[in-house]
């Protein structure tokens, strides 16, 4: 994939991007604050002191899991997108790669199920552009956030460029009318 002259990289929404790293950075600095208080507790304070310590860093250790379990795909992933086909690429996790001719099943999957915030910021819908080798999972319909990339499936937030990007290589109805309704809606902000 790398001997590509035709490539483009796409990455999350610019306020993941540049906040999320940030409140990621802070999330890990906490933890790492909360280990060196526990220790501290253990060491000087008697059990009562140490049994909140020891509850306190348990749950800012869930809390931190919870938040880098979900956050950091968004905040540090970005898909490459070539004339040999895609790639997914995420700091400290395996890189995913599908050619053109592996995504036979492709499309748009919009999350609304559970704790989903009501004001859609970017208008996109909550939408995510999948690429796979197999089929959609049903049960997984309105829950695209559930669904890890793995070696034959790969989603990405949906954006008109990226759709666009794709379907030059292959033709998808979604991923043009998204394209294109995108474009109409930005035309009506400018005027």
């Amino acid at each position: 994939m790398k001997d590509s002259k035709n490539r483009k990289v796409f990455r999350g929404y610019i306020i993941l991007v540049t906040l999320g790293r940030s409140f990621l950075l802070f999330c890990l600095i906490t933890l790492f604050y909360a280990i060196g208080n526990f220790s501290y507790f253990v060491i000087t304070s008697p059990s009562a002191i140490m049994v909140f310590g020891l509850i306190l860093f348990l749950l800012m250790a869930l809390l931190c899991a919870f938040v880098f379990n979900f956050l950091w795909p968004l905040c540090w992933g970005k898909l490459v997108v070539t004339d040999v086909g895609v790639k997914w690429k995420c700091l400290f996790m395996k890189t995913r790669k599908l050619t053109w001719d592996q995504c036979r099943f492709r499309g748009m999957q919009v999350y609304s199920e559970g704790n989903v915030i009501r004001y859609d910021m970017y208008n996109t819908g909550f939408a995510y552009v999948y690429l796979s080798t197999k089929p959609y999972p049903s049960k997984f319909n309105g829950k695209i956030n559930k669904l890890k990339c793995t070696d034959e499936f790969i989603k990405f937030p949906a954006n008109a460029d990226l759709c666009m990007q794709i379907d030059k290589y292959i033709s998808t109805p979604e991923f043009y009318n998204y394209y294109k309704w995108s474009a109409r809606k930005s035309s009506k902000k400018k005027h």
